[in-house]
């Protein structure tokens, strides 16, 4: 949960929407990957949540 208050901190509000709010933050095996424009202020341009596929 800390890690995601740091990424809404640094991220437009349409994206910091999409950060999980609720326990489980995340499924088990499910990661959460951030995209990072880089520059003198880096900021998350957008989030990706993926689960690996069940065979």
């Amino acid at each position: 949960p800390t890690i995601f208050s740091v990424y809404a901190a640094h991220s437009p509000k349409r994206v910091a929407e999409k950060l999980p709010k609720d326990d489980p933050y995340l499924k088990p095996g499910e990661v959460l990957i951030a995209y990072v424009r880089p520059g003198p202020v880096p900021r998350i341009v957008e989030i990706e949540r993926v689960r690996p596929i069940d065979s």
